[in-house]
């Protein structure tokens, strides 16, 4: 922990390791590649990324969904073409769907990404109403701007880092363990004081 949190500014390694497997979900999630269609490939089968059950796997795809469901509601998606996925992509800024709708809600799967749910520019306010829950789609009414076409994928932004990328630096500072800071530990760590000094302390 942090010197002023009762520490002495080292980092866990257990954080920095759970951070590194945080940056490769975040690679799979979001950076299309031959090492992440392969992970798909072998894991996920028809089923979405997000929702895949914790199976027998390798020792880093087990790491990796134990971080998916640390880290996934932190990742927003800002839709610009067609593949934004309605249900399963955080593009609401609220979380996934379909983990935010009742059990008992009956999914549309006809509707598959963010588009089908737009005419024009504007949002197609009688089909969300249709297929959501009405707080839902009221929130995506009032608050969500629709997107409008363009010939770039869909944006990711970590929603912890002012420029939107995750790096192994914000995710070990989200995942570590918090103490409240505290003016007796500030003292002890002071210049002029030998290290064995303020380390016995």
């Amino acid at each position: 922990m942090p010197c002023d949190e009762g520490g002495i500014g080292f980092r866990s390694l257990h954080d920095v390791s759970k951070a590194l497997f945080c940056k490769l979900w975040w690679n799979v999630r979001t950076k299309p590649s031959l090492w992440s269609f392969f992970m798909c490939q072998k894991y996920c089968k028809k089923l979405n990324a997000i929702i895949v059950p914790w199976r027998k796997g390798s020792h880093v795809w087990r790491k990796m969904l134990e971080c998916r469901d640390i880290i996934e509601h932190q990742i927003v998606w800002h839709p610009k073409i067609e593949s934004s996925l309605f249900w399963f992509d955080n593009w609401t800024r609220i979380g996934a769907l379909y983990f935010l709708v009742p059990r008992d809600f009956e999914i549309d799967e006809s509707i598959h990404n963010v588009y089908n749910v737009v005419e024009d520019v504007t949002w197609n306010v009688s089909k969300l109403l249709d297929i959501l829950p009405e707080e839902y789609a009221l929130h995506i009414v009032e608050y969500i701007k629709p997107p409008v076409m363009q010939d770039m994928l869909d944006i990711p932004f970590w929603m912890l880092d002012t420029r939107g990328l995750l790096s192994v630096k914000t995710a070990c500072e989200y995942l570590r363990r918090r103490n409240e800071p505290r003016n007796d530990y500030k003292m002890i760590w002071v210049k002029g004081l030998p290290f064995k000094v303020f380390f016995f302390m």
